[in-house]
């Protein structure tokens, strides 16, 4: 009997064993079970928890965290008999007493193990935030100034950063300084680097970028995907005048204006000369250097381009050194022509006077031969025909100008001599003589140019801007406002509301980092702030992009300070008013007169709402990336608030005010780009695992589709990755397009 009894209390204790062991077991994998239940919103949660747990890379924290919560409730159990079975006893209760310290232990050991991969999970893994003391530098009188480039990373304290940096000339495509180094939280690395103002040609700009890449080791006590976290920021370096240069560089636009003038009336004066040579025919010979006047014309002129290009681009030091020595030039030029030409009409008087001889002579001669002379006297005008014929002779052929005075002169005298014997004799008979030569000269006719100076212009000032080598004119004054728009990239809601407002600027950070290698410029992150002057960002003719939160809001203290704050917990409408800021100031720092805003998830809602308050003016296009357009629902609905800010989710409810009036109420146009991801089972559709296909659809614009793939048991959300070029490409490529 007792036998039997016996068996059956053992029977009895052992199903009790194994309940308890059930039961035990069951309370170790619950924690984990019911964490991982709240991401499955669709299908079985159990058949997802069987399968993560034998994904033993994902689950061994779930694992290990199970069975010490068994072995803790066994222990805890027989802990309980121990002290009633032996309360009296001091050796038992100490054993006990460390039992329980080493319990406690560990379970805090697990607990804070839990924590951190919680937080993990939830998207804390590395933040690297990069920030510079001064953004713009304005070179006037100084010759140098100094910046400095804080490093910082927020991550598991029981974690280690393994960076990268670089220090990039944007204008030139060439790395200044490049290095490694390691970092933990809470400590920070300055770069210091001095600029030159001699780096920068005067009036124009230079783009430097410092750029960081880090992730963390993976340990025991540190969870991370060993994934790349990215930033940059933007400097600009700009070479502007002193009030004194200023004044200088106008003095020597007049100077250059008048020796323009000057130059024209040398060259007015150096056609002329070379149309009297024309018109010389040959007459007679000079010996004037027209082919090196013409080359030392064409260098002039070159030279005088060259400084008006020097004036355009303000070159002020080599406008010092070549306006003198341009002066001296074009004065020499203008002083030798004007020589050459007066002495070629002196010339032309010498040969226009001497061919007035040759007729005079002829006419005497033809007087004389008329008469009745002496015979003597016949023969002393046959003689002097023959001279002279032979001087006409001579005188064609001649082709010095002194040689064809000389004979000239000679022949006249004679004429004149014979004339005056011819005047002192009376009777005798015709002359029996030669003829007389009747070849006649043609004076030379000396033509003068006597045109107008039009009016010179040197143009405005033409700066050059450099961007990765290429240099074209600065976009200044707004003179390309309308083209090359800024694009902001706009995030989405925060999965984890306690994380630091930074960690949203990751989002679209793998997309910059393509699109910089398509020639856009990366100005970094930007929130609102002190605005820090117009078309800093706008001057290279470059398209620039920018990633902006909405989470951030600045205001000015009694004392004039800005002061720059983080805010997760407001609203829709909140966020659309500072969005409004955003745009507002991108569109000042560039100099242009529309954005581009390329927004995921809330941001594109939020960026919807901007338009419907405020219009579409200040807008090019937008394109948003799996946007919930018609409201979150189901468990994104009900668990939203628990990880986000609770006014902003119920905004975005599909049955809210919000989403209603988005969708219903009267909206300007703007050209809109949707694009929907799909290929997650949301139960009666599809969708990319947060957003029904349904919701993300938009009427009155181009929708596109793009299918991926959910894995929510590991964490790895569709509507997240999609922004990630490496992962779905299809993506990347349809937004480059679009911006392109």
């Amino acid at each position: 009997m007792k036998k039997e009894k016996k068996v059956k209390n053992l029977f009895i204790n052992g199903i009790f064993l194994f309940l308890r062991g059930v039961f035990f077991l069951i309370l170790g994998f619950l924690p984990s079970f019911i964490f991982i239940a709240l991401f499955i919103q669709y299908g079985s949660p159990f058949s997802n928890y069987v399968n993560f747990l034998f994904n033993f890379k994902e689950s061994w924290v779930a694992w290990v965290s199970a069975i010490v919560i068994i072995f803790l409730l066994f222990s805890v159990g027989k802990g309980i008999r121990d002290i009633k079975e032996f309360k009296h006893s001091k050796k038992k209760k100490m054993t006990w007493v460390l039992i329980a310290i080493s319990m406690l232990f560990v379970v805090g050991l697990i607990v804070g193990q839990l924590y951190l991969y919680v937080n993990f999970v939830l998207g804390n893994d590395i933040l690297v935030q990069v920030s510079s003391d001064k953004d713009n530098f304005l070179f006037s009188n100084l010759d140098e100034e100094e910046v400095n480039f804080k490093i910082s990373v927020t991550m598991n304290p029981f974690c280690v950063a393994v960076c990268e940096y670089d220090f990039f000339d944007l204008s030139k495509g060439e790395s200044i300084e490049s290095g490694t180094f390691n970092i933990a939280s809470i400590f920070s690395k300055t770069r210091t680097y001095t600029l030159k103002k001699s780096e920068v040609d005067p009036g124009s700009q230079v783009l430097k970028q410092f750029r960081v890449t880090c992730k963390t080791k993976k340990t025991l006590f540190c969870f991370t995907k060993e994934k790349e976290n990215k930033r940059t920021t933007l400097i600009t370096l700009n070479n502007v005048f002193s009030e004194e240069e200023r004044r200088v560089l106008e003095n020597y636009k007049d100077n250059i204006i008048s020796l323009r003038q000057i130059f024209y009336l040398a060259g007015n004066s150096f056609d002329e000369l070379k149309l009297n040579l024309d018109n010389l025919n040959n007459s007679f010979f000079v010996n004037y250097p027209i082919t090196i006047l013409e080359k030392r014309f064409s260098e002039l002129d070159n030279s005088f381009n060259g400084l008006q290009r020097l004036w355009r681009f303000q070159e002020l030091d080599s406008l010092r050194v070549q306006i003198p020595s341009w002066e001296n030039d074009i004065f020499d030029f203008y002083n030798l022509v004007g020589s050459y030409n007066k002495n070629l009409s002196i010339d032309f008087s010498i040969y226009n006077n001497l061919t007035e001889k040759i007729r005079v002579s002829k006419q005497i001669l033809g007087g004389i031969k008329s008469r009745e002379l002496p015979e003597e006297i016949c023969s002393n005008l046959n003689q002097t025909i023959f001279n002279f014929n032979k001087a006409v002779f001579n005188f064609e052929n001649e082709l010095t100008l002194i040689a064809k005075k000389e004979i000239i002169e000679n022949i006249y005298s004679e004429v004149l001599v014979l004339s005056e014997v011819v005047n002192g004799n009376i009777g005798g008979t015709l002359c029996d003589v030669d003829n007389i030569s009747e070849k006649n000269f043609n004076k030379i006719v000396y033509s003068t140019l006597d045109k107008s100076i039009s009016d010179i212009v040197l143009g405005e000032p033409l700066f050059s801007c450099c961007y990765l080598g290429n240099c074209e004119k600065c976009c200044d004054d707004f003179s390309c406002a309308n083209k090359y728009y800024p694009v902001i990239f706009l995030h989405g809601h925060s999965i984890n509301g306690a994380l630091p407002a930074d960690y949203s600027f990751d989002s679209f950070m793998e997309m910059k980092w393509e699109l910089s290698k398509e020639g856009y410029i990366d100005a970094g992150e930007f929130v609102l702030s002190e605005d820090e002057g117009t078309g800093f960002w706008g001057r290279i003719n470059t398209p620039v992009m920018v990633t902006a939160s909405y989470f951030f809001d600045a205001y000015k203290t009694s004392s004039g300070e800005t002061i720059t704050i983080s805010s997760k917990t407001d609203g829709i409408d909140t966020y659309a008013i500072r969005l409004r800021n955003i745009v507002k100031i991108v569109k000042e720092r560039t100099g242009k007169d529309k954005v581009i805003i390329v927004a995921h998830s809330m941001g594109g809602v939020v960026t919807r709402r901007y338009i419907q308050i405020f219009g579409g003016n200040d807008l090019d296009k937008v394109i948003l990336i799996s946007v919930p357009n018609h409201g979150i629902s189901d468990k994104v609905k009900d668990f939203c608030a628990v990880f986000g800010a609770e006014t902003a989710c119920n905004d975005m409810r599909e049955d809210s005010i919000l989403i209603n009036q988005l969708n219903n109420a009267v909206t300007d146009s703007v050209e809109i780009h949707n694009i929907i991801g799909l290929g997650c089972n949301m139960g009666d559709e599809m969708g990319d695992g947060i957003i029904k296909m349904s919701s993300q659809y938009l009427d009155g614009s181009k929708n596109y589709y793009v299918n991926g793939t959910c894995n929510e048991v590991n964490f790895d959300f569709f509507h997240e990755t999609i922004l990630y070029p490496d992962v779905y490409p299809k993506v990347y490529n349809i937004v480059k397009k679009l911006l392109i």
